[in-house]
């Protein structure tokens, strides 16, 4: 019979990764994180691509390990953005992506013209 909880390493996967969003379209990202103990905090990190400090978006508890989190489309206007998530548990901290954040994941946005 498998375990009913997850004794690994802790780990953050984003199920599914946008890559392209249509001007206008909220951000919405559903975040799963797992390990032996409750994450501390969990927060996604955003900007404009490569412009300026990364603004902090708290992450939602939905149940169990599963988080949300939805960037207004008020506060990406036009403008193509980068991001990355990030979480603590116990002593570790986790990112997705996991290059993050020398390299972060990027959305271009797709104007309606």
């Amino acid at each position: 019979m498998p375990s009913d909880s997850y004794e690994g390493p802790p780990r953050l996967i984003v199920p599914t990764v946008r890559a392209s969003l249509t001007a206008g379209e909220d951000l919405r990202l559903k975040v799963i994180i797992v390990g032996a103990n409750v994450p501390r905090d969990g927060t996604m990190y955003w900007r404009p691509l490569g412009k300026g400090t990364f603004e902090r978006m708290p992450l939602e508890h939905v149940a169990r390990s599963v988080y949300s989190v939805r960037l207004p489309a008020s506060q990406i206007g036009e403008n193509d953005i980068e991001y990355y998530v990030q979480a603590s548990v116990a002593a570790s901290t986790i990112r997705f992506p996991a290059t993050a954040p020398a390299m972060n994941q990027t959305v271009v946005v797709v104007r309606k013209d």
